[in-house]
């Protein structure tokens, strides 16, 4: 299954994942997203290009790491790529490991990271 399909966005809704939004009620527009599952495993974040560096993301990260709380997970992981790393590492998270991944045929460097909650 390839990524990013209605298929692959459909599976994902109707899976354990709990889905959290940003919205900018006065565009009409999302803001960002982000979903995590009830053991603790962030599986996505997004924030749009321009909304990005105004905290969004980290009211996200806040959100989603109650919602793991909640359901009593004690951490929360997920894989992180590069370029987000630091963000993470700002808000606790520690890197468990490097990994390459295939994405599409491209290899791809990215981090399992976690912080307990």
């Amino acid at each position: 299954m390839g990524r990013g399909t209605q298929q692959r966005w459909q599976e994902l809704f109707q899976s354990d994942l709990c889905f959290l939004l940003a919205e900018d009620i006065r565009q009409s527009q999302i803001a960002g997203f982000t979903s995590i599952n009830p053991k603790g495993y962030l599986h996505s974040m997004f924030v749009h290009p321009q909304y990005q560096h105004r905290g969004i993301a980290s009211i996200l990260l806040r959100k989603a790491e109650e919602y793991a709380r909640n359901c009593r997970a004690v951490s929360v992981h997920s894989e992180v790529s590069i370029t987000a790393r630091p963000f993470f590492e700002k808000h606790g998270y520690i890197t468990e490991k490097e990994q390459t991944v295939d994405v599409n045929g491209i290899e791809m460097t990215n981090f399992l990271m976690y912080k307990r909650i």
